[in-house]
């Protein structure tokens, strides 16, 4: 009789874990959902009012066009090589230096060393 006893308890309990984890795996899926609707909704209102796409949006842009590009048997770096190079610009502006002068006494002015 003691051993039925504790048998049932056993698959009592088993049964209370296996529920207890299964509620946790829910409340973990229902709160990943939420939160990407939260950054769904952030994002959607930042890229309105900045213009900027999404993070996302653009690595999965670059990820489409990296695969096209595989799919046709050329790497994006062999491409770039075959193309025809661009003129670069001979004109090249360095920084100018200018002097600027402090309107302050020579007595507030703090001694360099």
């Amino acid at each position: 009789m003691g051993d039925s006893v504790n048998q049932f308890f056993g698959q009592i309990l088993g049964l209370v874990f296996k529920l207890f984890l299964g509620l946790l795996a829910v409340v973990f899926a229902v709160s990943m959902l939420a939160a990407g609707l939260i950054y769904l909704v952030f994002a959607s209102i930042r890229f309105l009012l900045t213009g900027r796409k999404p993070a996302v949006a653009v690595m999965f842009s670059q990820m489409q066009q990296f695969r096209r590009s595989a799919a046709d048997g050329v790497w994006p770096a062999a491409r770039r090589q075959t193309a025809e190079p661009q003129p670069r610009s001979a004109d090249v502006v360095d920084v100018e230096v200018r002097e600027i002068h402090d309107e302050r006494n020579a007595a507030d002015k703090p001694r360099q060393p």
